[in-house]
């Protein structure tokens, strides 16, 4: 039997705090975190500062999360994400988001697989590894090629081809339309050398797809499952952020995918608006109720600065 996945949480979820990124970490560490994954903030703060922060919380970085261009732009020497992914010791960047337009069709999906590739390689030069973090959109199934290609000649607004991918959505869903999700080909086209995935099970269950499913079809390739809840609303049926657990998600299905998977990280995430003590406990609470843990550490305030 496999072992629990580990605790660890995404600060961004805590963006709205003013505490530093340094005693987030030490926050996280008290609360229960043996791992925390890094956003946007990290850029702008001292890394060996960071660093001590993890050793005096015993706690882990997870990976870093950084959009396709910033760590284009970091393999070129322009930004110094890699240098201070290096001294933290983060060894995973993750592209957190991908434009709908990647997704629409096989051609625009090759497009991605090929940039990925390039990035992978170059990443592996540095020890680092590239992983792909899910958007609901590529669990919408691929439009054909030439009718992208009628998109990107006229002047159709993009609330459009989203609602012809949901009315795709709801018919392969209905069982009247069997063709391949932009996810599907782009665990095809890619493989273990050269991409990972991190699962985020609100943006899967909002794609309309069961996150076990989507854990399935990657278990080799998934070192971290993100957990976050969301809620469906509208007439459309969008989908917007829950408390967690509270939602729509199966987050028991799903953890127990991603511990037969062999996931080494459960992230948590939740950016419904809430204090940073409160969220933390919130958070360790849950993901220790979920997998029959009892609690090891307790919930302390963050130093004053």
């Amino acid at each position: 039997m496999n072992s629990h996945p580990r605790p660890a949480i995404q600060l961004y979820s805590l963006n709205e705090s003013s505490v530093s990124v340094p005693d987030l970490v030490r926050q996280a560490g008290r609360a229960g975190y043996e791992g925390v994954e890094f956003a946007g903030r990290f850029r702008q703060t001292n890394a060996a500062v960071v660093a001590d922060a993890l050793d005096d919380a015993d706690v882990e970085p997870v990976a870093c999360h950084a959009s396709l261009p910033v760590i284009e732009a970091a393999i070129r020497g322009e930004n110094e994400l890699l240098e201070k992914c290096e001294t933290v010791g983060i060894n995973r960047l993750v592209n957190p988001h991908t434009s709908t337009a990647s997704f629409r069709s096989k051609a625009s999906v090759e497009a991605l697989i090929e940039q990925y590739v390039d990035v992978a390689r170059k990443l592996a030069s540095h020890d680092m590894r590239l992983v792909h973090h899910t958007s609901r959109h590529e669990f919408w199934p691929l439009i054909p090629n030439a009718m992208e290609t009628a998109i990107g000649v006229t002047p159709v607004p993009d609330g459009i081809t989203t609602y012809l991918s949901r009315e795709l959505t709801r018919l392969r869903r209905d069982g009247a339309t069997g063709a391949r999700t932009g996810f599907q080909a782009l665990v095809d086209g890619t493989d273990a050398t050269n991409l990972q995935f991190e699962i985020d099970v609100a943006e899967v269950t909002a794609g309309q797809l069961d996150p076990v499913e989507a854990i399935s079809l990657v278990p080799d390739r998934l070192p971290m499952v993100h957990l976050r809840d969301t809620e469906p609303y509208g007439r459309l049926v969008t989908y917007k952020n829950a408390k967690t657990g509270a939602g729509a998600v199966d987050f028991e299905g799903a953890i127990e995918a991603a511990t037969e998977a062999g996931v080494e990280w459960l992230v948590y995430e939740d950016e419904v608006p809430q204090d940073t003590e409160t969220k933390l406990s919130a958070g360790i609470s849950f993901m220790n109720r979920m997998n029959g843990v009892e609690p090891t550490r307790k919930l302390g305030k963050a130093p004053d600065n």
